[in-house]
């Protein structure tokens, strides 16, 4: 017998004769239902930016060797009290600016001469941070390079002048058009334009895309403007928060790169105070504020009388509430991994201490007024009546919601965007107070008055453990409980009690739940 193979595409020819004096017989054999279909991965992801009620959706299309996009933590005082978070924290926006038609939907906040914050105006959702350098003084101090280098458009100016950028490569991102155009066109158009360069980091809380497991969209390089803080702020328990833990995000004193860097490790060398503590008064109110100052309470320090283990609030005594540390009468700080509270402060690690409404003294305008209490604010459902129907307690505050879900609601600034409260009705006579709002003098921690839960997991963590935020996620976790050792401090009341109902629960066979209820 003789015979012959050929392959074209997905069939298989075969010809064969079994004598060389018969005719030869052909079959032709199509192979592509057995053959299985290898799919090439995409080397691009799209990036997505959408704040918590989607009204506002923002795309980008990345190369994935442009991942991960590096990230900066501001821990300065301005970004604590804009956001309502310890920090914010953003990327560069990859590719080119956001539409400015799309852009100007969102309500902006101008907290610097240079920077603004743009959100959105229905849910609070900080969605972008807008930076401006100013145009130069003398057109002719502009250099461009030839047209049609690789090399892109630098902007030297004399000593008088100097443009102050946060980073080189995003003026550079925003500048590749324009260093193909000649010397004449530039300065023609910077001339009759009078033009400055603005460029946009995207706020990491509102980022998702499409990763495989284990790929890494973001990448923690650097914290700056630690010396606001004063202690350190959430800095201390992110020093490695990434993919690979070998790599240390960089702390600065201020701006990277033009202040004293803080290289301390272990965590037991982070210095007790980074800078001088704030000019507040602080007795037993602890003021509550945002940046614009349109939202401005008063939390009153839990009174106890220690021996019945009650909490004196609106001079009645009550029976000590969940987050009050009954030993040292401080109330608990909490780290929150959920969707919806990162969607909504913009950041990837939210954190929240609480209180009663009955302790929440508001103001008007500069002066105190009564107590949330005595002008009848007392349950979740009062507050909500309260900011819809404006009552002379809350003057011309600027205090907001966003109703997630059904007797959910988010409070914040609608001038400023800051985080303030969250409330739901099935916890109806307290509220979350977000904690980059509180005024202490010693720092942006207020361990003064907030006892933090140092180590163990973190409350929601299912929404984060199976994404691309797992390494910030286990890194918190791991770097709060060597924080806490570092220092000698016992494990917090709070976590102390969950152990060991973990502990029975197990042993009943039993799963343990999240602490206290959350929805959306």
């Amino acid at each position: 017998m003789r015979g012959f193979v050929s392959v074209n595409h997905n069939f298989v020819h075969v010809s064969f004769s079994l004598d060389s004096f018969l005719p030869t017989t052909a079959v032709t054999v199509d192979v592509s239902a057995t053959m299985p279909t290898i799919k090439q991965e995409p080397d691009t992801v799209e990036l997505k930016a959408q704040c918590l009620c989607k009204t506002h959706t923002f795309t980008a299309t990345v190369p994935k060797s442009q991942l991960p996009l590096s990230a900066t933590y501001c821990h300065c005082n301005s970004c604590r009290h804009v956001t309502g978070g310890l920090y914010s924290s953003y990327a560069t926006w990859p590719g080119p600016p956001p539409d400015n038609a799309t852009l100007s939907a969102l309500r902006g906040y101008r907290f610097s001469d240079s920077t603004a914050i743009l959100f959105c105006g229905t849910c609070g959702s900080p969605m972008f941070r807008e930076r401006t350098s100013p145009p130069p003084e003398n057109i002719d101090d502009v250099e461009v390079v030839e047209k049609g280098s690789e090399e892109v458009k630098k902007e030297e100016v004399k000593d008088e002048v100097k443009i102050k950028v946060e980073n080189e490569n995003e003026l550079a991102n925003e500048l590749k058009d324009e260093a193909k155009k000649t010397e004449e066109e530039v300065k023609n158009e910077a001339k009759n334009e009078h033009r400055a360069v603005t460029y946009y980091g995207v706020f990491t809380g509102v980022l998702s895309g499409d990763l495989r497991k284990g790929e890494e969209l973001v990448r923690v390089d650097h914290h700056i403007f630690l010396s606001d803080t004063v202690d350190g702020g959430a800095a201390v328990w992110l020093r490695r928060p990434n993919k690979d833990p070998d790599h240390l995000a960089r702390c600065w004193m201020g701006q990277r790169g033009e202040s004293r860097e803080l290289t301390a490790l272990p965590t037991s060398e982070w210095p007790d105070r980074l800078g001088e503590a704030p000019d507040i008064e602080q007795d037993l109110l602890i003021q509550i504020k945002c940046h614009c100052a349109g939202v401005w309470f008063e939390l009153q320090d839990i009174m106890t009388d220690k021996k019945e283990g009650r909490a004196c609030v609106a001079d009645e005594m009550l029976p000590l509430p969940w987050y009050v540390d009954p030993t040292t009468f401080r109330i608990l700080g909490s780290f929150d991994a959920c969707d919806s509270c990162r969607a909504a402060s913009g950041a990837d690690m939210v954190y929240w201490t609480f209180s009663s409404l009955s302790s929440i003294i508001f103001w008007s305008g500069q002066r105190p007024c009564r107590g949330a209490g005595s002008v009848g604010v007392t349950r979740t459902q009062d507050l909500k009546e309260f900011v819809d129907k404006p009552h002379p307690a809350f003057g011309t505050s600027t205090l907001t919601y966003y109703e997630s879900s059904p007797g959910v609601r988010r409070y914040f600034c609608r001038n400023c965007s800051a985080t303030v409260f969250y409330a739901a009705d099935d916890r109806d006579e307290m509220v979350d107070v977000a904690v980059g709002l509180l005024r202490t003098r010693d720092g942006a921690r207020a361990e003064s008055v907030i006892s933090w839960g140092l180590g163990g997991p973190i409350g929601w963590r299912e929404d984060m453990v199976n994404g691309w935020r797992r390494s910030l996620l286990e890194g918190v976790e791991r770097e709060a409980e060597e924080y806490r050792l570092s220092r000698g401090l016992e494990k917090n009341w709070r976590r102390v009690m969950k152990e060991e109902q973990a502990a029975r629960e197990a042993g009943l066979g039993l799963r343990s739940g999240n602490s206290h209820s959350r929805t959306t």
